[in-house]
């Protein structure tokens, strides 16, 4: 079977779908059942290139950015290339179907274009609204991260609950292997004069991280004093807006910045985080939270969208636009060490479940039927 896979956004600096993209990539490629398939990458400019079986390899055209283009390009190509599966994992599939026998397999991550226009770009909420239902309507199975996501496409898209699969994401190996003894490199990068909180995300408004620093700025002075707060991640921090935002809160000097850093890092940073904090408005699954409870460590997060399908009993949660309750939750975990080492342990228990292998069978088993 020749099956063609979208791999533009597969890099790690295209956030939760380019590690998606690269981990569902490397799983499937190690199946035993994928050694007699073919298989055919379409990536750009800024796609990763990963190490790969022989029977994968890049298609030698550069696909283009542009979301339109790129879905009625995706059309002929899967007719030009005789592919008998076309699996996406960027929302945008063929809109048209050149060939009845290719059938389209696409992940949906969730549908905030849609559900949150106003948290998102003008670019997003065209293609959310014109060409996200077309790829959807063509595409012969959806594979949805979560029962959250599932449930938004049925209610907003109208989409037939049979056509859906929910195959929950999963979590690097890194982030399980036992506690990573820091190289000096490591050491002299993040050389933390206090234990912290840790959040690790972007700006973009979903993450909703003025929430999460209004509320910083209202736990006790003693406990501000004892622990920073550490945001790392594609954080603009000369954004002016921002920057007048800490400085009116006067915590220039309580927090941290650190850029997008590797694995090795961000787990050093996990794991020595008094706790991380997610406070985002809404996920299709919430990559950062099980990663961080993979590494043990405590977590607190928003009670909205998968999140609580997702951590189950092992977080605690949160009313994203209530910073008071937020607030209550810092104050507690960073004074309580008995609540902080019984997260740890429910953490680590819960993220067990999440694994690449296990998520990369099923999609592969879904590519295939």
């Amino acid at each position: 079977m020749r099956i063609g896979i979208d791999a533009r956004v597969m890099t790690l600096s295209a956030s939760g779908i380019g590690r998606y993209s690269i981990e569902m990539i490397k799983a499937i490629s190690k199946l035993n059942q994928t050694k007699n398939h073919q298989f055919i990458l379409f990536s750009s400019r800024k796609s990763d290139k990963l190490n790969l079986p022989e029977n994968w390899s890049y298609f030698e055209g550069l696909i283009t950015d542009r979301a339109l283009l790129r879905s009625l390009n995706y059309s002929n190509l899967t007719k030009k290339l005789n592919l008998d599966r076309f699996y996406t994992m960027d929302y945008i599939g063929p809109i048209i179907s050149f060939d009845s026998n290719c059938k389209i397999i696409t992940t949906i991550h969730d549908l905030i274009p849609i559900i949150y226009p106003n948290l998102t770009s003008f670019k997003h909420r065209l293609i959310g609204k014109y060409i996200l239902p077309l790829s959807i309507n063509n595409a012969s199975t959806i594979i949805s991260i979560s029962h959250s996501t599932k449930n938004d496409i049925i209610k907003h898209l109208n989409v037939d609950p049979k056509k859906i699969k929910v195959i929950h994401s999963g979590v690097s190996d890194i982030f399980f292997e036992n506690k990573l003894k820091a190289s000096e490199e490591i050491i002299n990068n993040f050389t933390l004069d206090s234990q912290y909180i840790l959040f690790f995300g972007t700006l973009e408004p979903k993450k909703n991280i003025y929430y999460l620093i209004d509320a910083y700025s209202k736990i006790s002075n003693s406990l501000k004093r004892k622990y920073k707060l550490v945001l790392c991640g594609k954080i603009d921090i000369n954004n002016s807006k921002f920057t007048r935002f800490i400085l009116k809160r006067n915590l220039k000097d309580r927090i941290i910045f650190t850029e997008f850093v590797s694995d090795e890092k961000l787990k050093f940073l996990i794991q020595n985080a008094r706790v991380f904090c997610f406070p985002s408005l809404y996920e299709g699954f919430g990559l950062p939270i099980i990663e961080s409870m993979a590494c043990g460590c405590p977590v607190i997060a928003s009670n909205v969208s998968s999140i609580p399908e997702i951590t189950g009993d092992a977080a605690i949660l949160v009313d994203p636009r209530n910073v008071e309750e937020l607030v209550t939750a810092l104050n507690k975990i960073l004074t309580d060490d008995k609540l902080r080492k019984d997260l740890s342990k429910k953490s680590y228990l819960n993220s067990s479940k999440y694994r690449w292998q296990n998520s990369a069978s099923k999609v592969f088993q879904t590519i295939l039927s």
